[in-house]
């Protein structure tokens, strides 16, 4: 079945690569970005707890609503991926088997990275009221773990699925209205993604 998609993979985009192919400005862009990516983890090696201290204010509106529900970046970007690797599978796969299984997997991996972010920004939320109704600054121990016992695992559940599907949906409608080439190309760079490891995507975005 792996053989059957690495050829699903490699037909026509090779066929094709000439015609659609990352263009000068598209690798300067990517450059500039890891040079903007090294720069910032040089500096969060050496600085992070001194910028930290100087800055920090637990009890700011926004940085607790940044912290609940914008410090996921890495499940959201491995989200991404593995929706438009299913997609992908689905439109370009003409094995049914394979079709089914590989676009089966990849969207089972996305819901867990979407289960993921949905564990973080809810225990940061319970354990933010509970800090406000108790009269303390509302970031205290925002990272505590133990808030997941505030909360009942079946709305993670629920909201996590509610969404999922709601997303799912989204990316089957743009995917479907891309052409066979575009896929490809867009396929290939997020496969290139969802092997990265975790951590190495959360500090690219710290």
């Amino acid at each position: 079945m792996m053989q059957q998609l690495n050829d699903v993979l490699g037909s026509e985009f090779d066929e094709h690569r000439l015609n659609f192919s990352t263009t000068s400005g598209e690798w300067r862009g990517v450059k500039i970005y890891l040079s903007i990516v090294l720069v910032a983890l040089l500096i969060a090696t050496f600085f992070d707890q001194q910028i930290s201290h100087f800055i920090v204010n637990q009890n700011s509106i926004f940085g607790n609503i940044f912290q609940n529900y914008a410090d996921g970046g890495e499940f959201i970007v491995l989200f991404v991926s593995f929706q438009m690797i299913a997609w992908f599978t689905w439109f370009e796969c003409q094995e049914p088997v394979t079709r089914g299984l590989m676009t089966a997997l990849a969207l089972g991996f996305s819901f867990n990275q979407l289960f993921d972010q949905f564990t973080d920004a809810m225990t940061y939320t319970y354990s933010m009221l509970g800090n406000i109704a108790k009269g303390i600054p509302a970031g205290v121990a925002n990272n505590d773990t133990a808030a997941t016992s505030l909360y009942p695992q079946s709305l993670q559940w629920f909201l996590t699925a509610l969404t999922f599907l709601f997303l799912s949906w989204l990316f089957f409608i743009y995917v479907s209205h891309k052409s066979s080439q575009q896929r490809r190309y867009f396929s290939l760079l997020h496969l290139l993604v969802s092997s990265l490891p975790k951590q190495l995507i959360r500090q690219s975005m710290i």
